[in-house]
This record gives C-alpha cells, structure tokens and sequence, in this order.
C-alpha cells in the first residue's frame, strides 16, 4: 500500500474542524475577535482576556482531537496485526497527528495567546 500525501489530509483535517467547530460553539462571538485581536491595537481588556482563553482552549483542544486521532490509528494497528502493509500508513497518521498538534499548540495558538499576553499587561500598565 503506497502512502500518499492525500492519505494523511483528512487526519488532519478532523482534527482542524473539530477544533474549531468546539471553539466556535464555546465562544460564539469571540472566535472572529479573537483572530482579528492579533493585529488590532484598540481592544479593550476583557476582551483581550477572553481571546487569550480562546487561544488557550484552542491548543488544548487541538491535543484532545489529536490524542483521539491517535488513539483511533493505534486501535487500527491492532485490529490489523495480521497484515503488515497497513501498518505504515497508520503510524504516519500517528506522527502526522503529533505533529500537527504540536506545531499549532506551541508554534501558532502559543505565540498567539503569549502576544495576547504581553499586549494585555502593556494596557494595564499604561496609565
């Protein structure tokens, strides 16, 4: 079984909509402010503190979806011992999972939440 690029997009994918579709759900009108916080400098601070906790839920949830996809991909390698061509594609779901994870928690929602941050304690600061 030839693993393509194509076969790994739907993994990732579940986890992006999931993520979202809970972020959505949870915070109605934040999500929208939450990204347009990023470069607008007149946000007032409670909703600065709300769009540091929607970056907050979004790395937690995108490890929950991922450690689900996970799980799922391990269920598989099981369930399919018997035949050994199935198992590299599964552990590529399993490390492209991680990876995704890991690269949105720490590289995107983390910078995101930590500019948040740092906006937010100048506007509490300034007089």
């Amino acid at each position: 079984m030839d693993l393509s690029a194509l076969d790994l997009v739907p993994t990732v994918l579940l986890i992006s909509f999931l993520t979202w579709g809970v972020l959505f759900l949870k915070f109605k009108g934040y999500l929208t402010k939450s990204i347009t916080s990023i470069w607008e400098t007149n946000v007032d601070s409670p909703t600065l503190e709300k769009c540091i906790e929607v970056w907050k839920s979004s790395r937690r949830y995108t490890m929950v979806f991922c450690f689900l996809s996970v799980s799922l991909a391990i269920i598989s390698i099981i369930s399919n011992l018997g035949d050994p061509t199935k198992f590299g594609p599964l552990v590529a779901i399993i490390l492209i999972s991680i990876l995704y994870a890991l690269v949105w928690g720490f590289l995107v929602a983390g910078l995101i939440k930590n500019l948040l941050k740092t906006r937010q304690k100048q506007q509490d600061s300034a007089p």
